[in-house]
């Protein structure tokens, strides 16, 4: 599947300048990426960390360096799919053939993405009613990212995708209730009582410690210590490593501290048809 994987490769770029988007407004972090959580726990934990988050995102994504280059190899790999599958030689319904590929659905995800909804209070977009992700609408963006937006959606690319979302994409029956909605969603998952339960432990092991350190003697405050440290180990790292949000803490250091194989490239060279035909078979 050579031309899927060519397309695939787009997820990159394009994945860069939407999040550079979002990110440039707190009010859509807030909107767009953290409200979008179903489950309450995990949506909590977002938004108490969402510091931490939002300044790993930049560094893995590398979201503070011009996208200008993402921009102008974006726009040229458009632009030779444009020119080998969307010319007036192309007689098909989709890339390939006339039947629906993994290609059409990759191509349709990755630059879905960054079409953005043209919405406005008198204004309706139709292909954006199909969208399952929320995104503000076109015309809040920045100037300079509306126009080259706005040029993609013009293209014969951009107006294929829209129409392949209306016609072809079904209809949403949204989201129905879990049986483990309850046990996905404990106490701690109200964004108040985390918070509070945060910093109250915290405040406390301060004053506790700071007391003992300036009120008892040298070799108390030493022994107080790895006393301390030793139920910490046995009451909450130990029970913490197997639990679902331990192994979600795994992830976050593997995200900080391992090893980044991602190749973010700014051109993609698009095959032909012929040889995306003969590698398919």
């Amino acid at each position: 599947m050579p031309l899927e994987e060519k397309i695939d490769s787009l997820a990159v770029p394009i994945t860069r300048i939407f999040l550079s988007i979002i990110l440039s407004r707190e009010d859509w972090c807030q909107k767009y990426f953290i409200d979008t959580i179903e489950i309450a726990k995990w949506r909590t934990l977002y938004t108490v960390g969402w510091v931490v988050w939002k300044s790993e995102i930049d560094r893995v994504w590398n979201l503070n360096s011009n996208m200008d280059n993402d921009w102008n190899g974006l726009t040229q790999a458009l632009e030779d799919l444009e020119r080998q599958y969307f010319n007036d030689d192309h007689k098909f319904r989709f890339l390939l053939s006339d039947n629906l590929t993994a290609a059409d659905i990759a191509l349709a995800s990755h630059v879905g993405l960054i079409l953005f909804p043209n919405v406005s209070e008198n204004k309706s977009d139709g292909w954006a009613n199909k969208c399952s992700y929320k995104c503000p609408p076109l015309h809040e963006l920045k100037k300079e990212d509306r126009v080259r937006i706005e040029k993609i959606r013009s293209s014969k690319i951009g107006q294929w995708v829209m129409t392949l979302y209306r016609k072809e994409r079904g209809k949403s029956f949204g989201r129905k209730l879990s049986i483990h909605d309850k046990s996905s969603n404990p106490w701690w998952s109200n964004q108040t009582y985390l918070s509070l339960t945060i910093y109250s432990t915290l405040s406390t092991l301060i004053i506790v410690c700071w007391t003992i350190l300036i009120l008892a003697p040298w070799w108390i405050s030493l022994l107080s210590y790895f006393i301390t440290l030793g139920l910490c180990l046995w009451f909450f790292v130990r029970p913490l490593k197997k639990s679902e949000f331990g192994q979600w803490l795994r992830q976050l250091w593997f995200l900080r501290f391992g090893k980044d194989r991602r190749k973010n490239t700014n051109a993609v060279s698009i095959p032909s048809k012929d040889e995306a035909k003969s590698k398919t078979k």
